[in-house]
C-alpha cells in the first residue's frame, strides 16, 4: 500500500510539471475532480466514499492518463454518504450501523450512544436537569457507557444539571450556538475534556460546571456570560489559560485569576498565580484555587474581605499561610488563617500549629482536609467549636491531643470526643476507642480518609453518622459492637468507598447480627447489610446463602469482582454496589424471569446478569 501512494504521488508530481503534449504550453493543474464506472472500486455507502481521480482544467488529460489503468485513480473519495442516524440507528437501506442503547428524556428530546463512543441527541428544548441522587443510583442513562464524543442538535437551548457529569472517557462536545445555560455540575469529573468552545449565545454557566475536568488546558469565557455561579473551575488542575472575550465587561483576567469586576471577586486562579496585590481584589469566590496542589503558600492582601467556602481546598503543598498586617478582617498565626470577627480558623496547613492565645474559638469545615502530611494535632482550651469536616482526609494524622482545661471537648487514645454529647468527632490511624461509655456515638465523617487498618466499635457505641468511615481505603478489618442493633444504626452507605475491607467481626454475645458467608446479616430480616472483598453468596460447596434482601450501599466502593445472587433475594437496595469499579457482572440462582421480579432499587446500571440464567459461579 506505501508502495502504491509513493508511485502515485511521484506521477501527480511529474505530471503536474510537464506540457500538454499536444502543442499547447502550459502545466497540468489537476483539479477537476472526474468520477467514472471505469474506476468505482464499491459502492458509495454511509461509511465508503467513490474513488476518483483529478483532470487537468485546460486539457482535460487524467491525472493518470497513459499509464497503468489500476493507477487512474489517485483518492478515495471524501464523498461518504454519512449516517442517517435515529435512535434505533441508521435509516440508509443496507446499513447495518446500531445503537446500543437508546431512550426520551423528560421534556421529549431524545438520545442514542453507538459502538464508536459516540452518544447523539435527537430533538428541541432543553436537556433535563439531573440530581445528585441520581448520579448516585445510576439513573442518567448514558453515565455508565464510555462515552467518548457528545453530539448536539442545532435545536438544543440548554444542557441540564449533570447533564455529562462522571464521563471520564468524554473527549469531544460541541456546544451549538443557541445554547444559553450549562448547568450546575454539567461536566463535573470529565477528566479527559481537553477542550470546549463555549458558543456567545451562553449567560449562565452553573456552580461546579466544569468541576474537576483536570485536562481542560484553555477555556474562553464568552461575550455575554455574565453568570457565573460558585466552583465553576474547581479542580480544573491543568488550566492555565481563561479568555474573556471581547464586549464581555463583567469579567477580567488579571495576573492569572478570573476577576468578577462588579464584586471584586477573585472567582478562578490558574496554576502558578496568586491573590493580586494591587487593592483590586475584595473577595475569594468559594473553591478559587481548589486543587491547586502547585501552591506552596497563601497570602491574603489587606484588600479582602470575605474568603468562600473551600477556597483553597486541596492546596495539599501548602506549608506557610501569611496576611497583610494591616488587614481588618483576616489574621495570620501559626500558619493558620484565622476570619477576625468570628475567631475561625477557616484554612490551615501542614505546618500549622493551632494558637493556643484565644484568637481561635471555632475550626471551620475542611480547614484541614486532605493535608495528608498533617501528623499530629492539639485542640487549645479556647476551641469551642470544629467542624465535622475539618480534618477529613488527613490519612497520615497519627496523634490527636486536646487541652485539659477544654469545656468542650477531651481526647483519649488519640480519638477526639464531644464531651457533652459523648460524639467521638475525630479518629486518625492510631485511633482506640474507648471502652468505659464515654463514647457512644461515631460522628459524621470522624474517620473519613483516615489512615485506619483495623477497628473495634464498642458496645456502647449505638450510631454511627454519615461519612464516618468514607473512603478509609486501608481499613481492612471491622468489628461491631453489640450495641449497633439495626440498619439505621450501622448505616452502611457511611463505609462507602473501603476499597480494602476484607472482613467483618461481631463482638462475643452480638444477638441482632450475624456473619455468613464473609457478610453482616440482620437476622429479623435476613438483610445483607454490609459486604466485604470476601463475601460470597455461595460457598464451594455450592451452599447458597440465606438472604432476602441485599441492603443500600452494602457493597459501595468495594474492590469485588463478582458476587452469586441467590433465588431467595427479592429486594436490592439503591447503591448497593454502587462505586464497585471491579464489578461489571452479576451471576443470579434463578432464571430470567426471577430477575424481573427483584425490586433493584437502581443498583444495577453497570452490571450485566449472566445470560438471565443460572450460573455456576460462586
Amino acid at each position: 500500500m506505501k508502495k502504491t501512494l509513493s508511485l502515485l504521488l511521484a506521477l501527480f508530481l511529474t505530471l503536474s510539471i510537464v506540457g500538454c503534449g499536444d502543442g499547447e504550453d502550459h502545466q497540468h493543474d489537476y483539479t477537476v475532480k472526474k468520477m467514472e464506472d471505469t474506476y468505482l472500486a464499491a459502492e458509495q455507502s454511509c461509511m465508503a466514499g467513490r474513488l476518483y481521480f483529478y483532470a487537468c482544467s485546460v486539457c482535460g488529460k487524467s491525472s493518470g492518463e497513459e499509464t497503468d489503468p489500476d493507477l487512474q485513480y489517485i483518492w478515495q473519495g471524501s464523498d461518504a454518504l454519512g449516517h442517517e442516524l435515529t435512535t434505533a440507528g441508521c435509516t440508509r437501506e443496507g446499513c447495518d450501523w446500531v445503537a446500543t442503547d437508546s431512550g426520551t428524556l423528560t421534556g421529549g428530546m431524545q438520545w442514542a450512544y453507538y459502538p464508536d463512543g459516540t452518544l447523539y441527541f435527537f430533538g428541541s428544548g432543553a436537556l433535563p436537569d439531573w440530581s445528585d441522587a441520581d448520579m448516585r443510583s445510576g439513573n442518567i442513562p448514558w453515565m455508565n457507557y464510555a462515552v467518548r464524543t457528545v453530539v448536539l442538535p442545532k435545536a438544543v437551548s440548554a444542557i441540564g444539571d449533570r447533564s455529562f457529569a462522571g464521563l471520564s472517557s468524554l473527549k469531544t462536545i460541541s456546544i451549538p450556538w443557541g445554547v444559553t445555560s450549562v448547568g450546575e455540575s454539567a461536566f463535573d469529573g470529565c477528566k479527559n475534556l481537553t477542550s470546549l468552545e463555549l458558543p456567545d449565545s451562553l449567560n449562565v454557566i452553573g456552580a461546579d460546571a466544569f468541576r474537576s475536568c483536570s485536562s481542560l488546558t484553555a477555556i474562553t469565557l464568552p461575550r455575554y456570560a455574565v453568570s457565573l455561579d460558585g466552583n465553576v473551575f474547581a479542580g480544573c488542575t491543568s488550566l492555565t489559560s481563561i479568555t474573556v472575550a471581547a464586549g464581555n465587561t463583567a469579567y477580567r483576567v488579571q495576573d492569572g485569576c478570573l476577576i468578577e469586576n462588579a464584586t471584586g471577586t477573585l472567582v478562578a486562579a490558574l496554576t502558578g498565580s496568586t491573590v493580586p496585590a494591587d487593592g483590586s481584589v475584595t473577595a475569594i469566590g468559594a473553591s478559587a484555587f481548589e486543587g491547586r496542589t502547585d501552591l506552596t503558600s497563601i497570602h491574603i492582601p489587606a484588600s479582602v474581605t470575605s474568603i468562600g467556602e473551600k477556597a483553597f481546598y486541596g492546596c495539599i503543598g501548602v506549608t506557610g499561610i501569611t496576611v497583610d498586617a494591616t488587614s481588618q478582617s483576616f489574621v495570620s498565626k501559626g500558619n493558620c488563617l484565622i476570619e477576625r470577627s468570628t475567631k475561625r480558623l477557616i484554612q490551615g496547613c501542614s505546618a500549622s500549629e493551632i494558637p493556643a492565645d484565644g484568637s481561635v474559638i471555632e475550626i471551620g469545615d475542611y480547614a484541614f482536609a486532605n493535608f495528608t502530611g498533617l501528623t499530629a494535632i492539639h485542640i487549645p482550651s479556647t476551641v469551642s467549636t470544629i467542624s465535622g469536616s475539618a480534618f477529613s482526609g488527613c490519612s497520615g494524622l497519627e496523634t490527636i491531643t486536646a487541652a485539659t482545661g477544654n469545656q468542650h471537648y477531651h481526647a483519649v487514645d488519640n480519638c477526639l470526643i464531644v464531651s457533652g454529647t459523648r460524639t467521638l468527632l475525630l479518629g486518625c490511624k492510631n485511633s482506640v476507642i474507648p471502652t468505659d461509655g464515654s463514647v457512644i456515638r461515631i460522628g459524621n465523617n470522624a474517620f473519613a480518609g483516615s489512615g485506619i487498618t483495623s477497628l473495634t466499635i464498642p458496645d456502647a457505641v449505638t450510631e454511627i453518622g454519615e461519612a464516618a468511615f468514607e473512603d478509609c481505603v486501608l481499613l481492612e478489618e471491622l468489628t461491631v459492637g453489640r450495641g449497633i442493633t439495626t440498619a439505621a444504626a450501622l448505616n452502611a452507605e457511611a463505609f462507602s468507598g473501603c476499597s480494602g475491607l476484607n472482613k467483618i467481626n461481631l463482638t462475643e454475645g452480638h444477638s441482632t447480627f450475624t456473619v455468613e458467608f464473609g457478610c453482616l446479616i440482620d437476622n429479623s430480616t435476613r438483610t445483607l447489610l454490609l459486604g466485604t472483598n470476601k463475601s460470597y453468596g455461595r460457598n464451594a460447596e455450592k451452599e447458597v446463602l440465606n438472604i432476602t434482601a441485599i441492603g443500600e450501599y452494602a457493597f459501595a466502593g468495594r474492590s469485588l469482582e463478582a458476587f452469586f445472587v441467590p433465588r431467595s433475594v427479592t429486594s436490592i437496595g439503591e447503591g448497593a454496589f454502587y462505586g464497585c469499579s471491579n464489578f461489571s457482572s452479576v451471576a443470579y440462582e434463578g432464571s430470567a424471569e426471577e430477575w424481573a421480579q427483584i425490586t433493584l432499587g437502581n443498583a444495577w446500571a453497570t452490571f450485566t446478569l449472566y445470560n438471565g440464567t443460572p450460573n455456576t459461579a460462586s
